[in-house]
């Protein structure tokens, strides 16, 4: 049975020199994108290699579907930049050598140009490298040494960019048994892109996941590569757009919280491609496929980054996003998608910060958020009765703790320095500032966690950096480490006094908290001391105002 990946470490000679081997660029990926910092990243990688040493340049992913008595054809789904950069490299390389008209630099000039095409029983010049079809033709141009006098394209500023790094050197030869025979790549060869994807899927690698979804927009591109080229056109445009709406976001839930989000049932990412398969193979329209796809991308990077028109969703969305609550995004699609109105999708976002943060403060399992998310968005009316039923799923005993186990686990909890943390505190403030109609905190960057009782006391540069914290705590100072943490720890600081109150004992911090505009980090000059009652008795006060905060 023949392997559905096959993985292995070749020299730029071996990936080039096989004469019936051809690479190509589907029609629909985007053109060579390439700049001067990758290409100086890779001349300088070349001019550090030592002798007998060898350089790993990275992988190159293909499908080799096609095999027939001529010619080996393999589709390259991942290294395309890559691969069409080492071409023009080449390029550059061989016209360098046969520029310096040496016997010995003819020789290797010629044969780098055998590199550059396939050789078979009836063809001698076909290209061993195919572009996509917007780079196809200024990519022939270099390599058939037919360059114009005017020629605007970055392939030919590539090419350019090597030529004058050859031109500087005074052994060629040299250069070109480095280029050809220590430098190294790995090719990948799969049988289909299902294969791809799933391999993509298991490499923990963020650039790779990106690719993975680029398998997704093959195959979706593949099905419209059969209609005109004009729509071609218009939807791969449409996709670059999708592209950036979605950005640095995590493109792989994106595509998989749309289709939560569309239809019922649950499925792991490792079945992505499959449901876009199936989704695409059952479309009457690829164009309006496609177009769907970036209303959900422009509604979901609203969601991520907290930027709808409606400021009262978007600080409600900061809170979401601040939890983690990332799986409600699902729902959120559905209801951003159809517009419902901005005051129920904040009362929908208050249900939804008080299901994901008392699950979150009680260590609830993750493990049933997608199907009861995946329900909602199937099930949840886009009309005026939308919070109610979205309220009646939220509620249910069975899916969020009770005000006991909530108060429980909210005062025994060892809060982290992160943005849920922050988040919470924030919160308390507002409950604070509540009395005075006026809102401090403007901007949670602005502000840092502030422990009161500082995280390390024992050591000799914690007592000099924070003072005798051990003493002062006397007897007491042994439950520091179970402490340090609890909410009633904790308060926020602007940037500037957080550096001023931490090299301070608790009398000299009161100073700096008498200073704060933040209300609770204020009232802290009510204690006369800090110790492990005053942090109990705190966390106590704390944790009933939590189960007010978020309330059922």
């Amino acid at each position: 049975m023949k392997k559905t990946i096959e993985a292995n470490e070749m020299s730029v000679m071996r990936l080039f020199s096989v004469g019936n081997e051809q690479f190509i660029v589907p029609v629909y990926q985007r053109r060579y994108l390439w700049g001067k910092d990758q290409w100086m990243d890779l001349w300088n990688d070349i001019q550090n290699i030592e002798v007998g040493e060898d350089h790993f340049l990275g992988s190159i992913v293909v499908i080799n579907p096609q095999h027939n008595i001529e010619i080996n054809q393999f589709e390259v789904v991942d290294g395309q930049q890559r691969l069409t950069t080492l071409s023009l490299l080449i390029a550059a390389l061989r016209d360098s050598l046969i520029q310096h008209g040496g016997e010995q630099e003819l020789s290797i000039g010629e044969a780098l140009h055998g590199y550059m095409h396939c050789s078979t029983m009836f063809n001698k010049n076909l290209p061993k490298l195919i572009p996509g079809k917007l780079d196809r033709d200024d990519f022939a141009t270099i390599i058939d040494r037919k360059i114009r006098d005017l020629i605007n394209s970055n392939m030919y500023s590539a090419y350019q960019f090597f030529k004058a790094q050859f031109s500087e050197q005074n052994d060629l030869v040299e250069i070109a048994k480095t280029i050809i025979g220590s430098l190294k790549v790995v090719l990948i060869q799969v049988m289909s892109h299902k294969d791809a994807f799933r391999l993509f899927e298991t490499l923990n690698d963020r650039g790779l996941s990106l690719s993975a979804a680029d398998l997704i927009k093959n195959y979706i591109l593949s099905k419209a590569a059969r209609t005109s080229e004009d729509e071609l056109d218009a939807i791969v445009e449409t996709w670059d757009e999708i592209v950036e709406l979605v950005g640095q976001l995590d493109h792989l839930r994106f595509f998989r919280q749309v289709l939560l989000s569309k239809a019922e049932g649950v499925f792991s990412f490792n079945k992505l491609y499959d449901r876009y398969k199936t989704l695409v193979d059952n479309t009457n329209s690829i164009v309006e496929l496609v177009d769907e796809l970036k209303e959900y991308a422009v509604v979901y990077s609203q969601i991520c980054t907290a930027t709808t028109k409606y400021p009262s969703v978007n600080e409600k969305l900061k809170a979401i996003n601040a939890i983690g609550a990332a799986t409600s995004y699902t729902l959120l699609l559905k209801l951003l998608k159809n517009k419902v109105d901005d005051q129920q999708v904040v009362t929908v976002l208050n249900l939804i910060e008080t299901f994901a943060l008392r699950r979150a403060i009680c260590s609830w399992s993750t493990n049933n958020l997608d199907p009861i998310f995946n329900q909602l968005a199937i099930n949840t009316p886009v009309d005026e009765s939308c919070v109610e039923y979205v309220k009646g799923i939220l509620t249910r005993t069975d899916y969020i703790p009770s005000d006991m186990d909530f108060i429980a686990n909210f005062k025994s909890k060892n809060f982290r320095q992160d943005d849920q943390c922050k988040y919470i505190l924030e919160r308390f403030e507002d409950y604070h500032v509540n009395f005075s109609k006026e809102k401090i905190i403007a901007n949670r960057s602005l502000v840092h966690i502030e422990h009161i009782m500082p995280k390390t006391i024992k050591s000799k540069s914690s007592k000099k950096e924070y003072g005798d914290w051990e003493s002062y705590l006397g007897k007491d100072s042994h439950q520091h480490d179970v402490h340090v943490n609890k909410i009633g720890n904790l308060t926020l600081l602007g940037s500037n006094l957080n550096i001023s109150a931490s090299n301070n004992p608790f009398e000299e911090k009161k100073k700096n908290y008498e200073k704060s505009s933040i209300l609770m980090t204020k009232q802290l000059t009510d204690y006369s001391k800090w110790d492990i009652t005053s942090i109990e008795e705190r966390t106590e006060k704390l944790a009933g105002i939590a189960a007010g905060i978020w309330k059922l």
